[in-house]
């Protein structure tokens, strides 16, 4: 902690880790800006389940998109729900994402949301 301020928080369900492996093994990770009082940045890691619905895997809140938050949240996200095969990561094009995935997951294939093409 910094001047009485956390950094990161990390929030995984244990019903989503418990479901995780009767889900598509395509992980979409995002972001979005916390504005107002409470300033940072929320990270997500979803999956769609057996049946198609939207199943959010983890959450954190983090003081910025960088490299180090990033990192953070992928390696996070191994210790919440471990390896699995034929894994697939799915995001927009932001260069803090590439690298942490790619120095956290480095045998796992990594696309681009057509959207943010």
């Amino acid at each position: 902690m910094e001047d009485n301020h956390f950094l990161y928080a990390f929030i995984a369900l244990s019903t989503s880790i418990r479901d995780w492996k009767y889900c598509m093994p395509t992980i979409v990770v995002d972001e979005t800006f916390l504005k107002s009082a409470y300033k940072g940045t929320v990270l997500s890691a979803s999956v769609l389940d057996a049946t198609g619905h939207i199943l959010p895997l983890e959450y954190a809140v983090v003081d910025s998109e960088n490299d180090a938050s990033w990192k953070w949240f992928f390696c996070m996200y191994n210790t919440a729900f471990g390896e699995r095969e034929g894994k697939c990561i799915v995001s927009e094009r932001h260069d803090n994402i590439l690298k942490a995935a790619a120095l956290v997951h480095p045998n796992v294939p990594h696309c681009i949301c057509i959207y943010h093409l």
